[in-house]
């Protein structure tokens, strides 16, 4: 899987370094924010039949790595997993751009597989090296992909067979998804404890969160939305 922001660890930890070379690599690959539905159909069904292989096909969507910067200490502590989808001929397009339609060809399966045994084998390599073995990684992961009759069960044995510490491994999930799917990750409580996996709640703040529910899961941490914080620091007068 490529790696966006891989020569950030070649680097000393810091912040500026890292967002100097995060934000280069960013803005370096052609994005694009139209594509016709009929060429993503076509596109995806191509995607399926090599996802279901174990071709390392350049133009497959795969993870791209964003850093996760802790402040206090000036460093980066972790990489959130971002799927893009280098399009062959459209360029760098962003998952609002083709998971619906994924979902729609039924080809969301294959491709979640795909991603995640990409993310799991990048925290093989990283917790190989003395000098990356710390980060963590951060997947997202979709309402649809919590109901996956055998999601979890996919990913213990990813775990298992990498020989992964799970501690490092954080599922991010949003409030909505959380809210109408949090019923799977409860009734997997045991797995998730038993490989040290926590919960990152993305969008926090955008609606309503049972307590009860955050009380019965493994958290890591909590993404706050944008919107609530947007105008703190700044003088209202």
């Amino acid at each position: 899987a490529p790696i966006l922001l891989a020569p950030v660890l070649a680097l000393p930890r810091h912040v500026a370094a890292s967002a100097v070379i995060a934000l280069q690599l960013w803005t370096a690959v052609p994005m694009v924010t139209t594509m016709e539905k009929p060429d993503v159909r076509s596109a995806l069904r191509w995607v399926e039949k090599y996802a279901r292989t174990d071709h390392g096909v350049a133009f497959l969507p795969a993870p791209w790595y964003q850093p996760i910067v802790e402040l206090e200490r000036r460093v980066v502590s972790g990489f959130e997993a971002l799927i893009r989808w280098p399009h062959p001929t459209r360029g760098l397009l962003e998952p609002a751009e083709f998971l619906q339609i994924a979902n729609e060809c039924d080809v969301l399966r294959p491709l979640s597989d795909w991603i995640l045994a990409s993310v799991c084998a990048q925290l093989k390599h990283w917790q190989s090296s003395p000098g990356t073995r710390d980060l963590t990684m951060s997947i997202n992961v979709s309402e649809r992909q919590l109901g996956f009759h055998d999601f979890f069960d996919e990913l213990a044995a990813l775990l298992t067979a990498g020989g992964i510490d799970g501690s490092y491994l954080l599922l991010d999930v949003n409030t909505t998804s959380l809210t109408k799917a949090g019923h799977h990750l409860l009734s997997h409580r045991e797995l998730l404890a038993h490989y040290g996996i926590r919960i990152c709640v993305d969008d926090f703040g955008t609606g309503p969160l049972p307590l009860s529910l955050l009380d019965q899961l493994p958290l890591h941490s909590f993404k706050v939305d944008q919107n609530l914080i947007g105008e703190v620091g700044t003088d209202a007068g």
